[in-house]
């Protein structure tokens, strides 16, 4: 089945100008980013579309962080799990001392 791409081109026009992003209109249309970048490249924006689509950059970059964030969390919390699974309490007297030392020696610049 062929697709009629004048259709398509001109539905992403119509998309573009009633202020929807490249990745929603590929979603809707089913067509290359590159493709419509072709298409709509001489399509202005307005002031408004502009401050849409940079909002929602903003946010989108906020809840990478935020979920980055979670993630680290989820595994400090498994690390810390698992080696209190292997460390043996109580600690010998040794081994006290060899982290003490361990910690000076850390704290030193």
């Amino acid at each position: 089945m062929k697709r009629d791409y004048k259709k398509l081109q001109s539905e992403a026009i119509k998309l573009r100008k009633a202020g929807l992003s490249y990745g929603e209109i590929r979603k809707k249309l089913n067509v290359a980013k590159s493709t419509l970048s072709l298409w709509l490249k001489s399509i202005p924006l307005t002031p408004e579309q502009r401050k849409r689509f940079y909002t929602k950059a903003v946010l989108a970059l906020a809840r990478g962080t935020q979920s980055q964030r979670e993630r680290r969390k989820r595994e400090v919390e498994k690390i810390i799990k698992e080696a209190e699974k292997e460390i043996q309490f109580p600690l010998p007297f040794e081994t006290f001392c060899l982290i003490g030392a361990f910690f000076i020696l850390g704290r030193r610049k």
